[in-house]
Order: structure tokens, then C-alpha cells, then sequence
């Protein structure tokens, strides 16, 4: 059965709210409750700095998957309460009564084409990754074949195997994570992507859907070797498809998000607080960006919150 969150970093750090299409409209100055939902979003997002990803998918080649910039990533996927609360706020009509989140507001968000994914995104200040970014996120430095390890485990994530035929509450399995904290990757729902995967698409054209979900078998982030069936845990379709298992999981290039976001916060105690744990939680890998950033003139003190945090 699903392992919950109690006791998790993921639950001390990552409340899921509700975030609107007026999320981050306004800069945050001051320390009041107009900065609520920005901290709220900080907290759930992984730290992920650059580095080199190579997948082993053939002998003497492989797929380049490395980043050259930090990326900050949502340790979770949209869920429902937030997708309906984009739709509200876009005056779209309501979602079909099987997708009503009142009873499933923490089930991540389905029946979404690219289009629909890209317009959510951009509300939210953020993107929708690349295909290439989100094997780096879930395969690390280490080429690894399962998010949580070079191992496969059992119960980790909600697979068809697992048996329940239906999604569950982002980030239910917090043993299936990565290191850094970013969840469901190989379960749950499959999320949108953009760009390309270079000699995998033989030519076809259209978008890649990444990861795995509770319709589908497990099966790890990529296969070595002369495999039959597909290479990569993923699918190219057509952009205007919807699905029950399709979702979407949020980026933004880490420098200018935060100093975009941040500019003009002064934080006040309790807020500054939570922040120091955001950075604690990003780790070592942050500091060099965070110090940068916070040594510019016109840098928030918010930035002196996190970088503490990075440095404990």
C-alpha cells in the first residue's frame, strides 16, 4: 500500500495549495500574507544544479541528458485543486464530473493537452521541462534507471503492478523519490513534455509524455542496450491529446526565476524562518548560485534566508 507523507521532509516542505493564474502577478514587498503563496511555491520546489547526464541506451553511444544551469523542479506533480482553480480564474467550463477535484483535490491533474499545460505553466511564472531535462531530473549524474536508485524496489511507486487502477495523492510514495526530493517520476501520471530526443523519435514527430502511471506496468527511466519496445520510460503523441494518466510537473531555469520572483521581498521572521529551511533543503549544491545572487545591490534579503540555509 502507499506510503504516506507523514514524517517526510516532502510534507514538512511542501504544502500543496492552491495557486491561481494571479500567483505571482504582483512583486512581493513586505513580509504580509500577499507573500504566502510565493513561499508556499519555494517550498516545494528541488534544487537541481547543472551537471552531465549521459543514458547508456546502446553500446559505444548514448543520450545527452545534461544541463548547463540550475533548474528548480516541483517535487510534485499539478494536482486537481490547482488545475481547477487555473480553470476558474480562466473562466473555462467546469472540468467533467469523473474530474470534479473536491474529492481528489491532492490526485494530480489529468486531462490536459499541451496547449492547456503551456498556458498553466506560464500562470505560474514557470515552463513545462524538456524531455532531455526530465531524464536528468529523474536518472541524476549517475545515469541511474530508477529515480529512488540504481535498484529496483517494490511499493515505490503507483504502477499498474501496485494494483489500485487509479492515481493517488502527489507524492504518496516518498520512498520512490529522488534524492533531491522530486516525486512520482515513474508513477502516478505521466507528464508533458517539450522538445525532442534526438536518433530516439526516427523521425516521428510529435511530443514526448514522460514517466510512467497507474495504467501502465512499471518499467525503469531507460533500457540499455538492444531492447524491443520502447528505449526511454516515455511516449512521443500528438500534442492535442488528453488522457486520463497525462499530467504535468512544473520547472524554471533557477537565476532568473528567483530573482524575478524575489525582488523587493523583505521577509518577516516566521517567513524568513522557512525560508533558511527551503535553503537547507536545496543543500550544498545551491550555494554558489544563491551567493552569487545575494551579493548583487538590489538582491532581497530573501536571498540571505536561503543561502543560510544552503550553508547549514
Amino acid at each position: 500500500m502507499p506510503r504516506r507523507f507523514a514524517g517526510s521532509l516532502a510534507l514538512r516542505l511542501a504544502p500543496i495549495c492552491v495557486l491561481g493564474t494571479l500567483l505571482f502577478a504582483s512583486a512581493c514587498h513586505g513580509g504580509g500574507e500577499e507573500s504566502e503563496p510565493l513561499l508556499a511555491r519555494l517550498e516545494r520546489l528541488a534544487f537541481l544544479p547543472a551537471g552531465n547526464c549521459l543514458l547508456p541506451l546502446a553500446q559505444g553511444s548514448g543520450l545527452d541528458c545534461s544541463t548547463t544551469t540550475p533548474l528548480l523542479v516541483d517535487r510534485f506533480e499539478v494536482t486537481r485543486d490547482e488545475w481547477d482553480a487555473f480553470r476558474r480564474d480562466q473562466r473555462v467550463d467546469p472540468l467533467p464530473g469523473r474530474l470534479d477535484p473536491r474529492a481528489t483535490p491532492r490526485w494530480p491533474a489529468v486531462w490536459m493537452d499541451l496547449a492547456e499545460a503551456r498556458r498553466f505553466a506560464d500562470a505560474q511564472g514557470m515552463r513545462i521541462p524538456t524531455a532531455r531535462e526530465w531524464l536528468r531530473v529523474a536518472a541524476g549524474t549517475r545515469a541511474q534507471r530508477w529515480p529512488w536508485s540504481s535498484q529496483d524496489a517494490e511499493s515505490v511507486t503507483n504502477t499498474l503492478d501496485l494494483g489500485l487502477h487509479r492515481p493517488t495523492d502527489a507524492g504518496s510514495f516518498p520512498l520512490g523519490a529522488t534524492s533531491s526530493g522530486v516525486h512520482d517520476l515513474l508513477g502516478n501520471v505521466r507528464e508533458w513534455t517539450e522538445g525532442e530526443l534526438g536518433a530516439l523519435q526516427e523521425g516521428a514527430s510529435g511530443n514526448w509524455v514522460m514517466g510512467g502511471s497507474f495504467l501502465e506496468y512499471k518499467r525503469p527511466i531507460y533500457q540499455s542496450g538492444r531492447v524491443q519496445g520502447p528505449v526511454v520510460c516515455g511516449e512521443l503523441v500528438e500534442a492535442e491529446r488528453r488522457s486520463m494518466d497525462t499530467g504535468v510537473r512544473l520547472v524554471a531555469d533557477a537565476s532568473p526565476f528567483l530573482q524575478r520572483r524575489l525582488a523587493g521581498w523583505r521577509p518577516n521572521p516566521s517567513q524568513r524562518a522557512r525560508l533558511v529551511a527551503v535553503g537547507r533543503s536545496w543543500g550544498p549544491a545551491s550555494r554558489s548560485l544563491l551567493s552569487e545572487l545575494a551579493e548583487r545591490p538590489d538582491a532581497s534579503p530573501a536571498l540571505d534566508a536561503l543561502l543560510e540555509g544552503a550553508r547549514q
